[in-house]
């Protein structure tokens, strides 16, 4: 799985794309995935490995191991007559953050399939970046056995690009009504929740559109300025609005400035 960008790609024809499976072939990977996966919450990876191919279990044991508290099935995407699979898990998991430290995320975690002797078992794809149980692996720089190097999920800065604005400072005439909007766009897989930071001021009214933003989706932030007779604004002067994208804690900050 690529995590920057968050996206998640396997090699299928646009006909598999939407293939339905059987029920009992569905139902049947399923039960093994669950269970493969369940044993790396638990820690216990030599059950974790009678999922594993054959060919498989040396990078296998080989790999660093990531841990999800929970996670579920996401999607699976079928292929070969239904006797290959890609299932894409969402991974509930801690990165750290500076200076925050840990935090909670959901991320989309992908991995390969395929029927053997009658039964689903998790494989590597044999690319130059490899699929593990938790992430794409790459050879090990310097390495003459082709060891791999699991990555331990997005940087910070692939969380903090996750959330954009489409521009960071709004301009008013300090003497004239004026409005101006920003939008805010999200690409993290598993979802932000928008909280802003309470503004008091007379001549300011500011909204937000929607607060809960699905990967792809776009929230708009309106300003309208009213100048006040009364509280008359100094002329070079700012303001500023804090939104923070929860649960990865990426702040937008954008700048008002009043100019005449």
């Amino acid at each position: 799985m690529a995590f920057l960008g968050f996206a998640l790609t396997f090699a299928q024809a646009p006909a598999d794309l939407f293939s339905k499976a059987p029920p009992a072939v569905d139902e049947a990977l399923r039960d093994r995935a669950n269970k493969f996966y369940q044993a790396h919450v638990d820690g216990k990876f030599r059950i974790a490995d009678q999922f594993v191919a054959e060919d498989s279990k040396d990078a296998f044991y080989e790999a660093e191991k990531r841990r999800c508290r929970t996670f579920r099935i996401a999607s699976i995407a079928y292929k070969e007559e239904f006797t290959q699979a890609s299932v894409v898990i969402e991974c509930d998991t801690e990165v750290l953050i500076p200076p925050k430290g840990l935090t909670s995320v959901r991320m989309p975690v992908g991995s390969t399939w395929r029927v053997e002797n009658g039964v689903w078992v998790w494989y590597l794809v044999k690319t130059i970046t490899r699929q593990s149980p938790f992430g794409e692996m790459k050879p090990g720089e310097g390495s003459a056995t082709g060891s791999f190097q699991i990555p331990t999920g997005p940087t910070v800065e692939q969380l903090q690009n996750a959330v954009q604005a489409s521009r960071r400072k709004i301009k008013f005439d300090v003497d004239k009504p004026g409005e101006g909007t920003v939008d805010i766009t999200n690409s993290f897989p598993g979802g932000v929740k928008l909280e802003m930071t309470p503004m008091f001021a007379h001549d300011l009214q500011i909204t937000l559109d929607k607060t809960d933003l699905k990967d792809g989706e776009t929230a708009r932030l309106h300003v309208k300025y009213t100048p006040s007779k009364r509280h008359a604004r100094v002329a070079d002067t700012f303001s500023q609005i804090r939104i923070v994208a929860a649960p990865i804690q990426t702040a937008i900050v954008v700048h008002l400035e009043f100019a005449r």
